[in-house]
């Protein structure tokens, strides 16, 4: 069913709309800061970059946070461990647009390979 929107919020954030509104300003920041520190990193040493593409294309892979930036926003982790190489992936356009938000890898595991 379609549900309520406030309950699509709650599920994907954690907290209401109205309180995901408050953090908007935050997010944007911490996701800049993260995005900025990802673009410095060597992705073209990640497995299956040379098949990166958009998401419709057959065959085509996404980069990835393994932990993502919304759960490193929401738990306070430094910028530079969500966009350093180790918390970076390829992974098909498909399995990016099911992934949404949710994370690959514990923190304790990312924390272990950097």
């Amino acid at each position: 069913g379609s549900g309520c929107p406030e309950c699509a919020y709650i599920k994907r954030y954690g907290i209401t709309y109205e309180e995901f509104q408050k953090t908007l300003p935050e997010r944007k920041i911490y996701r800049n800061k993260v995005i900025k520190i990802t673009n410095r990193q060597p992705i073209h040493l990640l497995p299956n970059y040379e098949k990166r593409g958009l998401s419709g294309v057959p065959g085509a892979y996404h980069q990835d946070h393994r932990y993502s930036i919304d759960e490193g926003f929401k738990n306070n982790i430094d910028p530079e461990i969500i966009g350093h190489i180790a918390n970076l992936e390829m992974i098909t356009w498909q399995e990016n647009g099911t992934k949404q938000n949710k994370c690959s890898i514990t923190l304790e595991e990312l924390l272990k390979k950097i």
